[in-house]
């Protein structure tokens, strides 16, 4: 994938056009398959409001870990500057 010219997204959009043309998927969900997954979804957040799932961890914990990201300057899932 890394060694196309164009972006993924341009590629994304050539297998969806080509899979209308051709009328047939090419791998894309169907609708059936949205459905089911939205259905999942819905259970799995009323199963987790419904039972409040325990933290993990202590506050001291948490406080640790933030200060610890205050700190880096690169990586994925550091808090904002502002």
């Amino acid at each position: 994938m890394w060694s196309y010219k164009d972006p993924w997204w341009v590629q994304v959009h050539g297998v969806f056009a080509k899979s209308i043309l051709a009328g047939k998927n090419l791998g894309f969900p169907s609708v059936r398959d949205s459905v089911i997954a939205s259905d999942i979804a819905w259970k799995m957040l009323e199963d987790a409001a419904k039972n409040d799932l325990p933290c993990i961890g202590k506050t001291q914990d948490m406080d640790e870990i933030l200060a610890r990201r205050s700190t880096l300057t690169n990586g994925y899932g550091l808090p904002l500057k502002r």
